[in-house]
């Protein structure tokens, strides 16, 4: 008799460590899992919701006091107090709609917007490539220190092509 207790000790004891072991080494290192958020880890393997999207960096209105031109690959000519406002839009996690007003450079107004085409190349950076009308906008926005580093050639229908260059802020 003794020895059947002992037994059904030691079975309830080598029961209750398993468990312990089995619930302890379960358990999944939780983190964001979307590759488009700030906060991305990838080593998580359970998404904790805490997310912290790329795109709210991006989205709202920035100004550009100051910006430079070239033409053609000309020395570059540098615009000062030109007031303009950049408006970037989330439509989706990776896709934004991007709209520039009031660029006046020598009396051609360059209005635009892009609503497709544009969209992440790593979380910090917006690639442009979209055609409006003839012309083709080309090029990269990007995040740095709270400011917007903003490289972008338009190449006109006869192939004239003028690179804007501007630090945007909010």
């Amino acid at each position: 008799m003794k020895k059947t207790f002992l037994t059904l000790k030691n079975v309830a004891l080598v029961a209750l460590v398993g468990t312990t072991l089995t619930l302890t080494s379960c358990s999944k290192e939780k983190g964001c899992m979307n590759k488009w958020s700030d906060n991305f880890s990838a080593t998580a393997e359970v998404d904790n919701g805490e997310c912290t999207a790329s795109k709210t960096k991006f989205a709202g209105e920035w100004k550009m006091n100051t910006f430079t031109y070239a033409i053609n690959n000309s020395p570059s000519q540098t615009v000062s107090n030109a007031n303009a406002t950049v408006t970037l839009a989330a439509l989706t996690d990776s896709t934004f709609s991007v709209k520039t007003l009031g660029q006046d450079i020598t009396g051609v107004d360059y209005d635009y917007e892009l609503t497709s085409g544009s969209n992440f190349t790593d979380i910090n950076t917006i690639k442009v490539n979209k055609s409006v009308g003839s012309d083709n906008w080309a090029g990269t926005i990007s995040y740095a220190s709270g400011a917007l580093n903003y490289d972008i050639t338009l190449t006109e229908q006869g192939g004239a092509k003028t690179n804007f260059k501007a630090t945007l802020t909010k």
